[in-house]
């Protein structure tokens, strides 16, 4: 190979680089995100659960599954 197409091999790489650089980039914001994302959610889930919780304790919640809708 002559010096030529080393430089040429070498911009080559280095283009590539830059497109895997940026790449990786763009994922790790994603990931980031949804990482936020999820811990949002659990804590919903926890409140949610304690919420249902409340309500089983106050109104006796074993039987709420099996009430008539009030239209019967």
């Amino acid at each position: 190979m002559n010096c030529n197409e080393l430089e040429e091999k070498l911009n080559s790489l280095e283009i590539k680089l830059s497109y895997q650089e940026s790449t990786i980039e763009e994922l790790n914001n994603i990931v980031t995100g949804q990482a936020k994302e999820l811990v949002i959610m659990e804590n919903h889930i926890q409140h949610l659960k304690r919420k249902i919780e409340d309500l089983e304790e106050a109104g006796g919640g074993d039987d709420l599954p099996n009430r008539r809708p009030p239209h019967y």
